[in-house]
């Protein structure tokens, strides 16, 4: 097998694009029930097969549809490549938790710096925004892993200690959206 240098695969879940160069020891993650989109921008298509029973074809269209039940290789024939992309199956259907802090403390002693939710679990982003005690957002950030460090994002100001309210949002990696609220104090030591 070779590994089809430049290719690209495109990889779709719950309606978000990934974008994926094609590699024979590609993974991706999906959760049990979950539909995995694979397509492909080549011309040169053979075919889409499960490395289990490779004798059955998949596909033969620029794009496969699947929801396979455990974790498997899938391969891309072409007329001159075979791609591999491992699908790794989570068997606990995605479950999620997560743990919020209750209290941080930036004063620059290197424990906790940063407010920010801890998620055990595949996520597509997080939304995080913080309101001080007058109800106005003093942070609103979006990605990954936002942190908050203590001061007020839109005038550099840092915030008084106390309790502010949170708003946490994140999209797991099966589409479902978790909404979080609650209240993290603000304190200096």
């Amino acid at each position: 097998m070779q590994n089809a240098v430049g290719t690209l695969v495109w990889l779709m879940f719950c309606g978000n694009l990934y974008t994926v160069h094609s590699q024979v020891s590609g993974q991706t993650k999906l959760c049990l029930g979950s539909k995995l989109h694979l397509w492909t921008e080549l011309d040169s298509i053979i075919a889409w097969v499960d490395s289990k029973d490779s004798t059955t074809v998949l596909s033969t269209e620029k794009w496969l549809y699947a929801s396979p039940e455990e974790s498997t290789t899938i391969l891309l024939y072409t007329a001159s490549d075979t791609i591999e992309t491992f699908v790794y199956v989570w068997s606990d259907s995605c479950n999620c938790n997560h743990y919020v802090p209750n209290i941080f403390t930036p004063d620059g002693d290197g424990f906790n710096q940063y407010f920010f939710p801890v998620i055990y679990c595949d996520i597509l982003g997080v939304h995080m925004t913080i309101y001080n005690r007058d109800q106005k957002i003093v942070f609103d950030a979006q990605g990954f892993n936002p942190k908050w460090d203590g001061t007020n994002q839109f005038t550099g100001e840092t915030c008084l200690a106390g309790a502010y309210v949170y708003q946490i949002s994140y999209m797991k990696s099966s589409g479902e959206i978790i909404r979080l609220v609650g209240h993290v104090v603000l304190a200096y030591l």
